[in-house]
């Protein structure tokens, strides 16, 4: 999705001149956010559950091992308010327990026209007790540390008796 935007946006003039007043940038940004929400708060929920299930058996902090090789030199976004290190597992958890979250948009320019389109930060809001967090959720980082994490996961032999009834 977030490779995809800007193409879309100037294939669709979303965000373009052509588009004012024809509210083609207001369906793209309730179809984006709606699909976007719903694909992150899926995987981040599937990863919780396998964080969990992996961790039952870690040895010596090896999971945490496992996902600090995953991220490796990706930035998964920043903590703008809070105090905690945004990690796989922090940001899965913030996607989940987010209680408001915002697309940011930018202009590109394109054969000398103007469009908005999605600029692949997901801000993530929230409270923890009485403590308020914001998070600036690179998307693509996140799907890339995670994905290598579940690869890792995998080759380690961490999740090969997942779902059996006697793991």
């Amino acid at each position: 999705m977030v490779h995809g935007a800007p193409a879309y946006c100037v294939i669709e003039d979303i965000g373009s001149e052509i588009d004012a007043g024809d509210e083609s940038f207001d369906g793209y940004w309730g179809r984006l956010k709606v699909l976007l929400s719903n694909y992150l708060i899926e995987c981040a929920v599937k990863s919780r559950m396998i964080q969990e299930y992996c961790s039952k058996d870690d040895v010596e902090g090896e999971i945490s091992k496992f996902e600090n090789e995953a991220v490796c030199e990706l930035s998964l976004g920043q903590v703008v308010e809070g105090s905690f290190k945004l990690t796989l597992r922090e940001a899965s958890n913030k996607i989940i327990h987010a209680t408001s979250a915002i697309v940011e948009f930018k202009e590109i320019d394109q054969e000398g026209s103007s469009y908005k389109c999605w600029d692949g930060k997901y801000h993530l809001y929230g409270t923890h007790g009485k403590a308020q967090w914001h998070v600036e959720l690179c998307v693509e980082s996140w799907a890339k540390a995670m994905s290598a994490f579940l690869e890792i996961l995998a080759d380690n032999e961490k999740t090969f008796y997942m779902g059996q009834d006697w793991s």
